[in-house]
Parts: structure tokens; sequence; C-alpha cells
């Protein structure tokens, strides 16, 4: 997300279809958090959120035949995704 646009629109996402999205979020200044019901709009679509105010950092890696995986730094807590 770019700090004056939002990029995770529901035209952005259904012409990109991505399986995995890694967002920051701070609070503070309130506009760069997630909003929830974004979030669990990008949940029903199937589509994985790791979100960095929970995760901290993510490390993808790609093998030679270009499958990845995406690996949080940190353990969300019970109950949270």
């Amino acid at each position: 997300m770019h700090a004056s646009d939002f990029s995770g629109t529901p035209d952005f996402l259904d012409a990109v279809h991505p399986s995995l999205i890694v967002a920051s979020s701070t609070s503070f200044p309130p506009e760069e958090q997630i909003r929830e019901e974004w979030a669990a709009q990008v949940e029903a679509l199937g589509i994985r959120l790791l979100r960095q105010d929970r995760t901290g950092a993510v490390r993808i890696t790609l093998d030679a035949h270009g499958a990845w995986q995406a690996e949080p730094f940190m353990k969300p807590a019970e109950g949270e995704k």
C-alpha cells in the first residue's frame, strides 16, 4: 500500500489473484492500520494474509522450480490467523 493510496481494492485483487498478501500495519497513524473488514474480505477470497503487526518479518523462499514458501518470524497468538 502506498502511503497516499490503497492498492488492495476488490478490483485489484480480482485482477491479480494473489494467494498471499504480506501487509504492514501500524497503530499510528490510524490510516496505516489494516481494516478488519478488509482482512475478512481477503480471507473470504481464500487469500492468506500475513499482517506484520502480528507476524513481524516474513521470510519468503523460492526453490528452483518456482515453488514458494512464506514463514512469519512470530507465530500468531492462539485463535488468530
